[in-house]
């Protein structure tokens, strides 16, 4: 049995096939195309031929390029749940306009909402909200984005206004800001809204990939923790897939290196990625996290530094001057029609290594290029990786470097680098994010805030009690979610007092549990859901 991962990156599309057990079988690599499937389809068809596939994971950055190019953007229609509370900054606040313009539909601020301790601000007033939710369906708006003060403290105003929706319209999409992130308003809402207005291109993109795939192999995308979404969750939560390119690469450096801790650095035609793994999976941060255009949201993301830098590069020169500046624009998918290299008039960084001896046998045309604009370049590449590692290490010991992706041939690992221990380019490293998205788990997280008694109150057996329990509660989720049950381990549990609760000994508690996907239980849960929402209707 196999599975196939595949990465769909700005300049690249990456296939490869992996037996279970895992192991590379094959690899294909293709420019993306403009339209993205037709690219990914072709090096699909050339690995699979009549092999028996399991699985197809994709990892794509389709959906946070949409936002990047304002492109495919449904009107959302905002309703916020907070009473007289938070009018001062209303929704989509410091968002650059030209964004703000695309996706705010209506923005309205009615009766909800909860404080901190879950005591009600006010209750719904379910007359006012149907009229706004019947004004924007007037509007031709079918996006909803309904984000309730402290909803996931209490999330029950949020999920009947969401109810409200549904008797309204059985065809609009509905994004609950307690299923998208945690505390923290803004963030929490702007990482809604972003994702709602990318659920109607979401959709169409999925089906399109589930039209295009044979029908009885389950289509998984990436998430950016590292774990699967299934077709139906990627339409709902598109957000959960905006940096899942680089956590790929990382989990697929990992497991071809066989090195579990040290950093990665990811050179593709566009960017370098550099990032931190911890045990086989990566660093993660929820602090100051901002996607696109200085928008702050609180979802789980790779810890990243991103620079423009890549094998699509274009390298400008001065010859007065004898000087070059490299980047920040590329040629992306177009680097087999503008590169020097396959005869066209750029200088991109493919063409830099090729005259630098680091690469062969790419492109069809020879390269010669002035010894400065080489040395510079390389030079560049060089001390902007050095940067990028020490701001990247937690101390001063030394570390070891993965590097991978198509562009990591502009890194010459001969050379020494201060605070690096070994420099590493893996087998396969030209295909490390497809690995990575063939390997992905499944995973489930609770949220939550409880009442934790201290470790001085009876030897701790109460506190242990609570968080056994949610322990439990999260594998359960885990299991559910189609993970096979003897694999499941947490990996994160954080325990946060919440100093000036009312209630004495209230934390909030975040988990997270991974396991190995469980086709055949996943196949079983999916059926058993689609009887049950078929069943649903007919009542």
């Amino acid at each position: 049995m196999y599975v196939v991962g595949v990465d769909v990156g700005g300049t690249n599309t990456v296939d490869n096939l992996l037996k279970i057990a895992p192991q590379v079988v094959a690899t294909a690599k293709t420019v993306t195309s403009s339209d993205v499937f037709s690219g990914m389809l072709y090096a699909l068809h050339q690995i699979i031929n009549d092999i028996e596939v399991a699985a197809i994971m994709v990892g794509t950055t389709h959906f946070i390029n949409a936002l990047l190019q304002r492109r495919g953007l449904a009107k959302v229609c905002t309703i916020r749940l907070c009473g007289p509370t938070t009018h001062a900054i209303p929704p989509m606040t410091n968002w650059p306009q030209d964004l703000k313009e695309t996706v705010d539909g209506l923005t309205a601020l009615v009766s909800g909402g909860y404080f901190f301790d879950g005591s009600e601000i006010s209750p719904l007033d379910e007359e006012e909200i149907r009229l706004i939710i019947r004004r924007a369906l007037a509007l031709g708006i079918c996006t909803f984005c309904v984000c309730g003060i402290f909803s996931p403290c209490r999330m029950d105003q949020e999920e009947r206004v969401g109810e409200i929706i549904r008797e309204e319209s059985t065809t609009a999409y509905i994004t609950l800001t307690h299923e998208i992130a945690g505390l923290g308003l803004l963030e929490r809402e702007n990482a809604s809204i972003l994702n709602a207005c990318l659920r109607p291109l979401a959709k169409q993109t999925i089906e399109a990939l589930q039209a295009s795939f044979p029908p009885d192999v389950p289509c998984f995308l990436t998430r950016n923790t590292g774990t699967l979404l299934s077709s139906e969750d990627s339409i709902r939560w598109p957000v959960f897939t905006f940096t899942s390119g680089s956590t790929n690469s990382m989990i697929g450096a990992a497991h071809l290196s066989g090195i579990k801790n040290g950093i990665v650095i990811d050179v593709g035609g566009t960017s370098m990625d550099i990032g931190v793994i911890v045990n086989g999976r990566p660093r993660q941060t929820h602090v100051n996290v901002q996607l696109i255009d200085d928008i702050r949201v609180n979802i789980a993301v790779p810890d990243t530094i991103s620079l423009p830098l890549g094998g699509g590069t274009v390298i400008h020169v001065n010859e007065k001057e004898e000087s070059v500046q490299v980047g920040p624009d590329s040629v992306a998918y177009r680097l087999d029609q503008e590169a020097l290299s396959f005869g066209g008039q750029t200088i991109t960084g493919t063409d830099i290594a090729l005259a630098a001896g680091l690469a062969t046998e790419i492109g069809h045309c020879s390269v010669k290029l002035s010894p400065f604009i080489v040395e510079q370049t390389l030079d560049y590449v060089k001390q902007s990786m050095i940067r990028c590692i020490e701001r990247m290490k937690t101390n001063l010991e030394p570390v070891p470097v993965i590097l991978c992706g198509g562009g990591s041939i502009l890194v010459d690992i001969n050379q020494s680098f201060p605070g690096v221990t070994q420099m590493v380019r893996t087998d396969h490293y030209a295909v490390c994010n497809a690995v990575g998205a063939a390997l992905c788990s499944v995973s489930a997280s609770i949220d939550a805030i409880i009442h934790l008694p201290p470790s001085s109150i009876d030897d701790g057996k109460q506190r242990k009690d609570v968080l056994d329990q949610l322990i439990l509660k999260v594998h359960e989720k885990c299991e559910q979610n189609g993970a096979c049950s003897n694999t499941i381990h947490l990996t994160d549990l954080e325990q946060i007092p919440l100093a000036y609760h009312p209630s004495e000994y209230t934390h909030r508690v975040q988990l997270t549990a991974i396991g190995q996907l469980d086709l055949d239980k996943f196949k079983r849960n999916e059926q058993e859901q689609r009887i049950q929402t078929f069943n649903t209707k007919i009542v």
